[in-house]
């Protein structure tokens, strides 16, 4: 959420060449590290650090210390025509979610519906990065994901569900129509972490102490603290569904089973996923279903606004906006992880690109 205040400014090809070469040397297979570089990457030209290469260093301190295995995209446990259950195995996440996205795509080109539950991952990532992976390919894409908890319910003072995000990719002719991806919390706990590294104040009415009082420090609510629903109790309930779909179906660790990302470094992760891809095909002739794409749009795009707004967009418009001005100018990124990228790569013999030097 937000730009990075910046220390560096570095190309989008350069951050991602230096990311890849990082996990290489940390045990990555060449295509594993080219995917994860990718998806980090991708996040910060989306004007997301809170999910971008600010996870590198953490990424390679987990694998060292062998919380996250660089070798595997898990294993099938069952399958039938349409439904899968995976074991990531503790895989690093945006893998095993790409590989059980790549296998509902393939049921759902076959049946018009594929579905896969995943256990024993890790942090997967951008959600976009695997929604509209399968709407590249053609399919509504839905990937959920659970994580360790950090919600409060109201009136509540202790953690009690992660953020759990929500991400839903559509197809258009020639591109992704639509790409919705959100966590259920007001912010992200990356951007709390983003925060509290540069000691910037959070905004108000984002997060809450220990003792459940509202608190615009970031220390605090890392610390014991909790995030406060997106949408108050809608979102809190929409995060106990996210719960049911991903770690109840598929077996795998539940709400406080789920280790903590950046905190826990005593037992894996254990995070689990859900992916649904739908064929439109199978529901739809694609001209019908073109034709009802595109009205939905123009009527979104058309709607009246109201003064000082210039227009409307569907989720994931300004998205590629991001994307296209932070390949031409350049990544910023903010001093603490440039310098923590630095160094990282340095400690590793990887040469650091200019803007982090």
């Amino acid at each position: 959420m937000g730009e990075a205040v910046s220390g560096a400014v570095v190309g989008h090809r350069e951050l991602g060449g230096f990311a890849a070469t990082v996990l290489a040397r940390t045990g990555y297979p060449a295509g594993f590290a080219e995917l994860i570089a990718g998806g980090l990457v991708e996040a910060n030209l989306r004007g997301q650090p809170s999910h971008g290469v600010l996870h590198l260093a953490n990424l390679v301190r987990r694998t060292r210390d062998g919380l996250v295995d660089p070798s595997t995209s898990g294993v099938i446990l069952e399958r039938s025509a349409a439904a899968a259950r995976i074991d990531g195995r503790n895989g690093q996440g945006i893998v095993v979610a790409r590989a059980a996205m790549d296998l509902a795509v393939t049921m759902a080109t076959e049946t018009g519906v594929g579905a896969v539950a995943v256990l024993n991952s890790t942090h997967y990532g951008l959600g976009a990065l695997h929604s509209e992976a399968a709407a590249r390919s053609g399919c509504i894409g839905i990937a959920l994901s659970n994580a360790t908890p950090m919600l409060a319910p109201a009136g509540g003072a202790q953690r009690v569900i992660g953020t759990n995000p929500i991400s839903i990719a559509v197809p258009g002719e020639s591109d992704v129509a639509m790409s919705l991806d959100m966590g259920l919390s007001r912010v992200t706990m990356g951007f709390l972490r983003e925060h509290f590294q540069r000691g910037a104040p959070l905004p108000a009415g984002v997060a809450l102490a220990a003792d459940g009082q509202p608190t615009t420090d970031a220390k605090a609510a890392l610390e014991g603290g909790s995030l406060i629903p997106a949408g108050d109790s809608k979102g809190f309930a929409l995060a106990i569904a996210v719960e049911m779909l991903t770690g109840v179906l598929s077996g795998g660790a539940i709400a406080e089973e789920v280790g903590s990302l950046f905190v826990d470094f005593s037992r894996p992760q254990r995070t689990s996923h859900f992916m649904l891809a739908l064929d439109p095909r199978r529901f739809l002739p694609p001209a019908s279903y073109r034709a009802g794409l595109d009205r939905l749009v123009r009527w979104i795009h058309g709607a009246s606004t109201a003064d000082g707004t210039a227009s409307l967009y569907v989720p994931g418009e300004r998205t590629k906006a991001a994307i296209a001005k932070h390949r031409d100018a350049g990544i910023a990124i903010d001093r603490t992880t440039a310098a923590d990228l630095a160094s990282l790569g340095r400690s590793l013999g990887v040469a650091v690109p200019a803007g982090l030097a």
